[in-house]
């Protein structure tokens, strides 16, 4: 008995560090692809300082499912009472993923229950002043994981305050990780840089052949609310071929109409916070 413990321990800690090397291994190839980036090859905006958020509590709490204790992250110091972030797993029959609540010190709940629909363990949360009121605001980015193109899709939850209480906003975006926290300018507005992949569909491209397209959105930090923001930077939005070679070039492929049309097409940047919905699975790059 004794024997088949400590396999049962020694495997526990081959999964634990093979997730955790995993974790490391997507924080670092991931930021917006950067063979297709928005930016010229080389170039490197401001980038947001984010306080990487450790757990400190995995624990029962109200409404936990059996086998699944909360898990609670520490947003800033370990003193002064700062915010925490819980996340605890939802087993309904229509939807499923991770609920995120911001609490206070004593445990009361300082936003409302959201729900990042992604159902897998390769969780990040970061904390920093996303919004310039000088409290905390935290992002809970949670990877699909697995092979391919897929397996770099991600949800985003951002918990920005609102004097003292916290507004959720989640994103199904691709390749995310601190390098799309940007400033334009030194002291200016944070923004998220959204990347989606859409396909030329039914629009009749200049080569007469079908593509994808990686599509980039700038969303501006606007008090607790995250507002469209193309029209800060003439980049934006940027729309670059997905092809087997580096490009950051905007493409040439469709008209400023065909653009137009294929974002009505698509789905929106923000996701429903209520409503499971099937991520489509992304196409190849062409030759």
């Amino acid at each position: 008995m004794t024997d088949r413990n400590a396999d049962a321990r020694h495997s526990a800690r081959r999964c634990f560090l093979a997730l955790v090397l995993l974790i490391a291994f997507a924080t670092r190839v991931c930021g917006y692809p950067a063979e297709y980036g928005p930016f010229d090859q080389g170039e490197m905006p401001r980038k947001v300082p984010l306080r990487r958020c450790p757990v400190i509590a995995d624990r029962y709490l109200s409404g936990d499912k059996k086998g699944y204790p909360s898990i609670v992250f520490l947003a800033e110091s370990r003193t002064g009472g700062s915010p925490v972030v819980r996340l605890r797993v939802v087993d309904e029959p229509d939807l499923g993923g991770w609920e995120i609540t911001v609490l206070d010190r004593h445990g009361a709940a300082l936003s409302l229950p959201t729900v990042n629909e992604m159902t897998t363990c390769l969780y990040t949360v970061y904390s920093a002043d996303l919004n310039r009121d000088k409290r905390p605001d935290f992002l809970v980015n949670i990877m699909s994981g697995g092979g391919g193109l897929a397996g770099c899709g991600s949800v985003v939850t951002f918990l920005v305050s609102r004097e003292t209480r916290y507004e959720p906003h989640s994103y199904y975006t691709f390749d995310f990780s601190p390098e799309d926290l940007i400033r334009l300018k030194k002291g200016g507005p944070c923004y998220f840089i959204h990347s989606g992949l859409i396909h030329s569909g039914d629009e009749k491209t200049r080569d007469g052949r079908d593509h994808n397209f990686w599509v980039y959105q700038l969303l501006r930090f606007d008090k607790a609310d995250m507002a469209q923001a193309d029209a800060d930077d003439p980049r934006f939005p940027k729309w670059v071929w997905y092809t087997f070679k580096d490009n950051h070039r905007e493409t040439a492929l469709l008209t400023a109409e065909q653009k137009k049309r294929l974002f009505k097409q698509a789905r929106p940047p923000r996701k429903q916070l209520t409503t499971p919905t099937a991520a489509t699975q992304p196409a190849s790059p062409a030759n």
